[in-house]
């Protein structure tokens, strides 16, 4: 037993070290996206996105949302340089 957990330390270890780069260096995004002309963009719109993507239901085992990758902290990134095995 004290092997198998070693072992899983190990991968976990190595893994973390070969995935991890720096946290996203982005710069906020300054303003209101662009709206096409014939769609303007109204409150109540905004208010249903951000409904929508927070929404846990949308998904199929009804407990994930956008947001549970796409974080808003970090700029609407989930924080890593690549896709995690069993996320794409």
């Amino acid at each position: 037993m004290k092997k198998a957990t070693l072992l899983v330390f190990g991968a976990a270890l190595a893994y973390a070290m070969l995935w991890a780069d720096e946290a996203p260096r982005l710069e906020p995004p300054m303003g209101m996206p662009p709206h096409p002309a014939d769609n303007p963009g109204t409150p109540e719109k905004i208010l249903l996105g951000e409904t929508l993507f927070f929404e846990t239901m949308l998904s199929s085992g009804r407990q994930r949302s956008c947001s549970t990758c796409h974080k808003p902290e970090l700029y609407f990134t989930d924080g890593f340089s690549r896709c995690l095995p069993g996320d794409d």
